[in-house]
């Protein structure tokens, strides 16, 4: 009886240990509260859309929602070059300087299948909204932040990311 209950033990634990949709959300994953309700994403899409584009100084982090949702969550930094600035490294809107020479962030919350068009849930950018991200470490691979302001309050992030030469 031991024996059988041992192997049965050892093979759900097998089943779930290989499960790679169930994403642990302290390693990959994007919260906040957005307008007041408290939202996590930690589940990749189908295209993989996480790097930093060498020779770009920009960044990409993308999540779903979970498996079923088709919502997803954005975030870039651009013109920043992750592995030369000093951290933390604040950017703050709103920044009405449109040159594309000088930091920005862009997070959005939205639904392809949220209606013909599909449907903005939340969003804000640098440029022109209240909004903040600070980029508080980077070890190479896993880059962690945090933001506020706008639609979003005590906003986190935190995503291992690959190099894309593009």
């Amino acid at each position: 009886m031991k024996k059988c209950y041992l192997i049965t033990s050892l093979a759900c634990l097998i089943l779930f240990a290989c499960d790679e949709s169930k994403i642990k959300p302290e390693t990959n994953f994007i919260k906040a509260k957005v307008n007041g309700v408290e939202m996590v994403f930690n589940v990749f899409p189908e295209e993989q859309l996480n790097y930093i584009a060498i020779g770009r100084n920009y960044l990409a982090i993308t999540l779903r929602k979970d498996v079923e949702s088709s919502e997803y969550w954005a975030i870039t930094v651009s013109n920043v070059d992750i592995d030369k600035i000093k951290l933390p490294f604040t950017i703050e809107g709103p920044n009405h300087n449109y040159s594309g020479k000088f930091p920005e962030f862009f997070t959005t919350i939205y639904d392809p299948n949220g209606g013909p068009y599909g449907k903005s849930i939340a969003g804000a950018n640098t440029h022109n909204s209240n909004i903040s991200v600070t980029l508080t470490s980077f070890d190479g691979e896993v880059i962690k932040g945090t933001f506020e302001g706008s639609d979003f309050s005590n906003g986190e992030f935190q995503m291992k990311l690959q190099r894309l030469k593009l």
